[in-house]
């Protein structure tokens, strides 16, 4: 007799899931500063790009998991 027995998915990591870096804009800034700025927040962006990349990377796996086992019966 098989038996299927449901498993709750894993977790999303909670890295991935936490809030993205918000550079501080000071309060005297000068054109230099937007540099600056605009450098930091382009890498920000990127970093929580890559955090969704991962997310999805998970939850395409996850997924896969369940189309298998749906497969089989």
């Amino acid at each position: 007799e098989i038996r299927h027995v449901d498993i709750p998915p894993s977790p999303i990591p909670a890295a991935l899931l936490a809030d993205c870096p918000v550079p501080d804009i000071p309060e005297l800034f000068t054109w230099g500063d937007s540099l600056v700025l605009n450098e930091r927040l382009l890498t920000s962006l990127l970093r929580c790009n890559n955090d969704k990349v991962a997310i999805r990377e998970s939850e395409k796996i996850r997924n896969n998991g369940r189309h298998k086992d749906n497969r089989k019966e």
